[in-house]
Order: C-alpha cells, then structure tokens, then sequence
C-alpha cells in the first residue's frame, strides 16, 4: 500500500456500487492506496475515525458535519452518515488526514475531489508554483518566458522557464522526498533539460545525496525572521 491512500466507509456496498466503482479507479489512476470498510465490519472503529476527523486542523477538514440540507460525512446526532453517503478518509502515513465530502471556505467537495493534488498537499505546492510563476528571476536571472503545467509525456511539470542559456525544468513539492524526485525525473525522461530544479517547503531523509547523484538541485523556501 502507498503512503498515501483511500479509506472508503459504506454501510453497505450494493447501494453505492456506482461511487465504489468510480473511487476504486480514481486511486489506480492517481496511483492511491484503496481499501474499503463497511458497517459492522470487525475493522471498523467508529469512535476511532470520529476521533481521528476532529483532530484534523479545521481550516483543512472545513464543515463535515450534516444539517441545513448539507449531506456530510458526520450526521446531525454525531455518528458517521454513512445512510446518506459513502465517506472517503484520506490518510497519509496511516493516520487521517483528510475527509471527503466536505464544505470549505464556501466550496463544496464532493466524494471524489480527494484525487485533486492541490487538495491533497495543500495550498502550499501552488503557493510555490505562483511564487516562481511571479519571479522566476528567482532561479533563472536571464528568463525569457515561463510555462504553467507543461505536459512531459511522463507527467504534467509544474514550471518550464526558459532563459537565454538554456531550460530549467522545476516541480514544487510540499516535502523534497523520494517521490518527489522519482516524479521529476520520470517527467524529464527522454529529454534534455539542462538543469532540473526541487522547489520545496522542507527535506526528508537523504533525498539530497540522491539528487546530487541524478543531477538534480534542491532549493527550500524559508522565513527569516527581520
């Protein structure tokens, strides 16, 4: 199983065969862990994951609990709505990170937005990518021009910047970790990028040694305190 995967609660499988059908294959095409747990299974803690669920920060987990018309994943009495819809638990590490469907900032997010990247990893990736999109002079003094979600064939790059030596291909990531670099690396694969770029918030294990070693540059963002 992945680092990252899908927890999916039903009551019961039969009545939402269509929304099982449609996660288990939204987590094979993004490459998530799946599994399921129904009601009255001998796995299923439902004081464990209403635990878990409220210890998530809430400017991340938004409103999940039901009323006024809403339909999430803690009923109106307290207990998981599981009669009125399937719950995904996104969990990271083995502890839940996130839940689906929810209510946030004024959006509504269904079942199934748990495979948005942004969502996953936060604002914090996109906070890069607009950072760099604004000032690419950041890595690149000389830039000429700067693209968005360039698709490499092996995957959609998150900047592209162009100078007047050569191309600097980037992918910004919440943590520099192995997946990153695996990411990065599979996305200039066949290609001839002069220079590839980590773009992160923090370092995790020795990942820099194996950049050094694939011809990758790691750079982190940091505050310093004036």
């Amino acid at each position: 199983m992945s680092d990252v995967d899908i927890v999916l609660l039903v009551d019961d499988e039969s009545k939402w065969m269509e929304q099982v059908s449609r996660v288990k294959e939204i987590c094979m095409k993004t490459g998530l862990g799946f599994r399921m747990l129904r009601l009255g299974d001998p796995a299923f803690d439902e004081s464990g994951v209403l635990n878990e669920l409220r210890s998530i920060p809430p400017q991340k987990r938004g409103r999940i609990r039901s009323g006024r018309g809403r339909v999430l994943p803690i009923s109106h009495g307290g207990r998981l709505n599981l009669v009125n819809t399937p719950v995904a638990l996104l969990r990271e590490n083995g502890r839940i990170t996130d839940v689906y469907p929810k209510e946030l900032e004024g959006r509504t997010y269904s079942l199934f937005d748990f495979a948005n990247k942004e969502e996953r990893s936060g604002s914090s990736e996109q906070l890069l990518v607009e950072m760099l999109k604004r000032k690419p002079e950041l890595l690149e003094p000389d830039w000429l021009s700067v693209k968005v979600e360039v698709d490499m064939g092996g995957g959609r790059a998150d900047l592209m910047i162009e100078s007047r030596n050569h191309t600097t291909l980037v992918e910004c990531k919440n943590v520099a970790d192995q997946e990153a670099l695996g990411q990065l690396l599979k996305q200039a694969s066949g290609t001839s990028f002069p220079r590839l770029v980590l773009l992160c918030m923090d370092v995790k294990g020795n990942i820099l040694e194996a950049c050094k070693k694939n011809g990758v540059e790691v750079y982190r963002l940091a505050l310093e305190r004036l």
